[in-house]
């Protein structure tokens, strides 16, 4: 069963079964080109549905061009609005996805109700110093790069969820090292290398492997 809810920074799209937890349910943000509720990612709603777990696929930007007109703050307000719509359904545990953009995001989000990250190479930069309190208020029109959007080793620390991280290692968009340095700071870290892939996991075989790794790290909810 599908259900779509316009919110009012987004919309989700919500998949479900009598036969699902009650409880927990999975989130998933794309990449910066949007498109959450297409085909492209339906091998990730069968991977929930295998799993007995229902997933809301959240739309906050049609594409790119959309994302710069807005500022980072203004899509965790967003996920603050999402996160307790999901609560209000009875939703206490959430496990979330996210592809690069997205996944850049729910690392810089820390909420009380999601205690798994699973993130496809996630677009935000890591660093001794951080500027992303300083840069989520900007418009993401005026930043050249995501990288330059950087978390210091404290924040990530603080996130009490478990964060599993899928990275290929023929990334050329966001470098591998990055996720490293974002694992190596986690408190409850897993980076997955995907050998050869990309950043988009393009691929038949890329997405066999991505979905793999995903499944794998969804299996104890």
């Amino acid at each position: 069963m599908e259900q779509k809810t316009s919110l009012s920074k987004s919309e989700i799209l919500l998949t479900t079964d009598d036969s699902f937890s009650k409880e927990a349910i999975v989130l998933f943000l794309p990449g910066i080109s949007g498109q959450a509720f297409s085909s492209r990612f339906q091998p990730l709603v069968d991977v929930c549905g295998d799993l007995k777990l229902s997933i809301a696929r959240m739309e906050a930007w049609k594409n790119e061009s959309e994302v710069k007109t807005k500022t980072w703050a203004h899509f965790l307000e967003a996920l603050d609005e999402v996160s307790e719509h999901l609560a209000g359904l009875g939703y206490s545990k959430i496990i979330v996805v996210g592809k690069s953009f997205g996944g850049g995001l729910l690392l810089s989000y820390h909420h009380k109700n999601i205690y798994k990250k699973i993130l496809w190479a996630p677009a935000i930069g890591m660093g001794e110093v951080g500027t992303f309190t300083k840069q989520k208020d900007v418009s993401l029109s005026e930043i050249q790069s995501l990288l330059d959007i950087k978390l210091d080793q404290n924040f990530v620390k603080e996130d009490p969820s478990e964060i599993c991280i899928i990275h290929g290692t023929k990334d050329i968009t966001i470098p591998l090292e990055n996720s490293r340095h974002i694992v190596a700071s986690a408190q409850h870290g897993t980076l997955i290398e995907i050998e050869n892939a990309d950043h988009s996991f393009k691929t038949p075989e890329e997405e066999n492997r991505l979905m793999e790794a995903t499944r794998n790290f969804l299996l104890n909810n």
